[in-house]
């Protein structure tokens, strides 16, 4: 992955912490002023959701090497 995608791509999804407890926030509104989150959980689990929505994400940006 190029890194400046994944530059912008960690800054879309952040974490967020709360009483020991994290979650995973897009920065990007969706529809009606609503913003993507997840609920509260371990470190580890949220960091692992973050990993894949910025892969997810990612696979909109995928360009062929060589077009026939």
């Amino acid at each position: 992955m190029k890194i400046k995608l994944l530059k912008k791509l960690r800054k879309l999804f952040e974490l967020q912490e709360r009483n020991n407890e994290f979650r995973v926030f897009e920065n990007e509104e969706c529809s009606g002023n609503i913003y993507n989150k997840t609920n509260w959980t371990s470190k580890s689990e949220a960091i692992n959701i973050r990993r894949n929505w910025i892969l997810e994400k990612a696979e909109h940006y995928r360009k062929p090497k060589k077009l026939i």
